[in-house]
């Protein structure tokens, strides 16, 4: 990572949200922005892999099986003070797909670490 170049990027909530996956059970989705497109071709070209899907820009809040119903109320309940947020670092981290349980979460490991910064 050490040959990626960006600076803090700056994306915009689009909402929070809920799905089936265990990873998103709840989350903020952001729109994605040249900014963002750019660093995730950076990544992708600089670990040599093929990006297989478009970029989702999102930060989870939760992971943890919920009945649906709690989820959207959960996500209903949730009002963010701001609309923007900063992102000044990225982390690697491998893992094993599919993610489906604390235990796959808690076997996370971080590869590498990157200031965004100027």
């Amino acid at each position: 990572m050490q040959q990626i170049s960006a600076s803090p990027i700056r994306l915009r909530v689009s909402g929070t949200a809920f799905s089936s996956k265990f990873t998103k059970t709840l989350f903020l989705q952001f729109k994605s922005n040249p900014a963002f497109k750019e660093l995730v071709v950076s990544l992708a070209r600089n670990t040599k892999s093929k990006r297989r899907s478009l970029p989702d820009p999102h930060v989870s809040l939760v992971y943890k099986d919920l009945p649906r119903p709690v989820k959207a109320a959960l996500a209903a309940m949730i009002r963010l003070p701001f609309r923007e947020i900063v992102f000044d670092s990225i982390q690697a981290v491998h893992l094993t797909l599919p993610v489906r349980n604390p235990a796959d979460v808690e076997a996370w490991r971080v590869v590498a670490k990157k200031s965004l910064g100027k």
